[in-house]
């Protein structure tokens, strides 16, 4: 698969074409979306699922070195609910310098 049919599978899917139309208000530094959402989506279009089939959350993905304050982390997190209200699931943020704080596997607390 190249990159160009990932891309048309991914914003195929309403769930995620709506993070990814509101995309610029998000306004997280390096900021990607990851993880399971992606590889289900593929998954389910290949098997001929309902595209949003076992998708149970949107991780984000960023790193922000002038913001790193657990009170900056919050305030992105809530901003990041708010803005993305409208879906099912909105999208959850997973700070990438905060070494035991956020995981990519869910095992910890992720705002």
């Amino acid at each position: 698969m190249g990159a160009e049919e990932f891309e048309t599978i991914i914003l195929s899917n309403p769930l995620l074409r709506a993070v990814w139309d509101d995309w610029d208000q998000l306004g997280l530094s390096d900021c990607w979306m990851v993880a399971g959402c992606l590889a289900q989506t593929v998954w389910n279009e290949r098997f001929g699922l309902p595209l949003n089939h076992g998708i149970s959350d949107i991780d984000l993905v960023y790193f922000d070195p002038e913001s790193t304050s657990v009170d900056t982390e919050q305030w992105h997190a809530e901003r990041v609910r708010e803005s993305f209200s409208h879906v099912s699931f909105p999208p959850r943020t997973v700070p990438l310098d905060w070494p035991g704080r956020g995981t990519l596997d869910g095992s910890e607390t992720v705002f």
